[in-house]
């Protein structure tokens, strides 16, 4: 999970900053779990899979297909930013409709889908994480433009941050997101050793909730008595 925050922040600087990228780095990151909360007794543990595709600006309608398991659950376009359903979309067994399209000459989507029950586990906490990102230049207004740019790509990129997901294919079964993320700058530091060197740190938090979703194995056969025969020794019943 971190690392997909780490990616996210990065990305987000590289897009103002890429020619002094390598004065900029995430070098601290820690997570704090808060009470857990169990998820509704509705939401079991299911396998999960994902379909991406890239269609024309144009398109209404496409479908997800049918070698890809399960039930669509959410659509996001671009991944990371869900759609609303009902709103921006509507889903007719394996087909989806858009109710309106981002407009651009390609829109990329991921649509998620719940598949088979499963054994494992699901848990959703309230989470921390907290970010440093230290900038160091040559002198104090060459530090100060750096961190008055880093600050505000940053912040600008967190109005509307997307749900992060932290999925690899070694880890098909196991499923960690960060949903409804916020991110807060919390504070700067400023150090100067010496003449030649300058440092600030920038101190972010981002709170959200962690949701866990693991998957052990398959779902147990849910097996019924469904009929008891009883016999005598001469076969009669």
């Amino acid at each position: 999970m971190l690392f997909a925050v780490e990616t996210f922040f990065v990305t987000l600087l590289s897009q103002d900053l890429n020619d002094e990228l390598e004065h900029v780095r995430v070098e601290t990151l820690s997570l704090a779990l808060g009470s857990g909360q169990r998820p509704p007794d509705e939401e079991k543990p299911r396998y999960l899979h994902t379909y991406r595709c890239e269609v024309p600006g144009a398109t209404t309608s496409f479908k997800v297909p049918e070698d890809i398991q399960g039930d669509i659950s959410s659509v996001e376009s671009p991944p990371g930013w869900p759609l609303r359903p009902g709103d921006d979309y509507s889903v007719n067994n394996r087909s989806i409709r858009l109710h309106r399209t981002p407009g651009n000459t390609t829109n990329t989507f991921l649509v998620r889908l719940h598949g088979s029950p499963a054994q494992g586990t699901i848990s959703r906490d309230p989470c921390t994480i907290k970010i440093n990102v230290v900038t160091t230049a040559d002198s104090r207004p060459e530090l100060a433009s750096r961190l008055r740019r880093a600050r505000g790509t940053i912040l600008r990129g967190a109005v509307t941050p997307p749900n992060l997901v932290a999925e690899t294919p070694e880890t098909k079964n196991v499923y960690i997101r960060l949903v409804e993320p916020t991110i807060s700058w919390v504070g700067s530091k400023i150090e100067s050793p010496n003449n030649n060197l300058h440092t600030a740190t920038l101190h972010f938090e981002i709170k959200g909730t962690l949701v866990q979703h693991i998957i052990t194995g398959d779902a147990l056969v849910d097996a019924r008595i469904k009929q008891v025969v009883v016999t005598n020794r001469n076969g009669g019943k």
